[in-house]
C-alpha cells in the first residue's frame, strides 16, 4: 500500500507506462502486484517505469513422461533472458532452465520448452523470471501442472521356471484389470479370467515357454513364464 501518491497510467502504442509519486511520509515505497503477466515493484519520489515485456500467455501440457511449456510475449524492450523455475510445493523453487530472449520486439513472440519430470508422479508448478539487460527483473504467475506421469506398475511370477503352482505379484489396482490370460509361444490362450488371479496351478500343462498378460484399461503387461520338465 502506499499514502499521498498519485498514481498515472499512459498507454503509447504497444509500452504501458506507469507515472508513480510518492510522499517521503511512506520512505519513497511503493508496492507492487500481481497482473496478467508479470509483477512488479519500484522505489524512488517520482519515477516513470516502462514494463520491458508485455507476457500475454504461459501455459504447460503433460505429454508422456514430461511437461510441455510455452508462452508468448506481445512485446519486448531491452530483455536479455527468461529463467524457468520449477516447485512441487509452491514455496521452495529450483532452476529448470535459461532462455534467451528475443530483446526488443514490437509483435508476438514465442518461446517454449520440454522440462523432463523426476520419475515421482506429483504435482508440479512453474513460474517464469523474465530479467532484463539492466539485471532488473519480473516473475510471472504461477502455473500448476498436474501429475502426469504414469505409475511404475511391477507385475511378476514365481517360482519361475516351475513346475505346478505359480502365484502373480502386481502392485497396481486390482480394479484395472480387464482380462488375465496365459497363452503359448504362437499366441493361444490356454486359460483366461477377467479378474486378477493371485496363483494357479498350471501342472497340467507341458514343459515349454508360455506367456502370462494382464489387460489394463490402456495398456497391459506380459511376462514371460517356463514351465520344467517334471522327470
Amino acid at each position: 500500500m502506499f499514502t499521498s501518491a498519485t498514481l498515472k497510467k499512459l498507454i503509447l502504442g504497444n509500452v504501458l507506462f506507469f507515472s508513480i509519486s510518492v510522499s517521503a511520509q511512506n520512505n519513497g515505497i511503493f508496492h507492487g502486484s500481481i497482473s496478467d503477466g508479470f509483477a512488479m515493484s519500484c522505489a524512488g519520489t517520482t519515477s516513470v517505469i516502462a514494463m520491458p515485456v508485455h507476457l500475454v500467455s504461459f501455459d504447460g501440457v503433460c505429454n508422456d513422461k514430461q511437461v510441455q511449456l510455452s508462452w508468448r510475449t506481445a512485446s519486448e524492450i531491452n530483455s536479455s533472458h527468461f529463467i524457468l523455475e520449477r516447485s512441487y510445493c509452491g514455496t521452495r523453487w529450483e532452476f529448470v532452465s535459461k532462455i534467451n530472449s528475443v530483446g526488443n520486439a514490437a509483435h508476438l513472440s514465442g518461446y517454449s520448452f520440454n522440462d523432463k519430470l523426476d520419475g515421482t508422479n506429483r504435482r508440479a508448478y512453474y513460474r517464469l523470471k523474465q530479467v532484463d539487460n539492466d539485471g532488473n527483473y519480473e516473475y510471472s504467475k504461477i502455473i500448476k501442472i498436474e501429475a502426469c506421469q504414469r505409475e511404475a506398475i511391477d507385475f511378476s511370477i514365481y517360482p519361475n521356471p516351475t513346475q505346478g503352482k505359480i502365484n502373480f505379484v502386481y502392485n497396481g489396482n486390482p480394479s484395472q484389470v480387464q482380462y488375465f490370460e496365459i497363452c503359448n509361444v504362437i499366441g493361444e490362450v490356454l486359460y483366461t479370467s477377467n479378474q486378477f488371479e493371485t496363483s494357479l496351478n498350471i501342472s497340467m500343462l507341458p514343459s515349454g515357454v508360455y506367456f502370462v498378460r494382464l489387460g489394463l484399461i490402456d495398456h497391459s503387461l506380459t511376462q514371460k513364464l517356463i514351465i520344467g520338465d517334471s522327470n
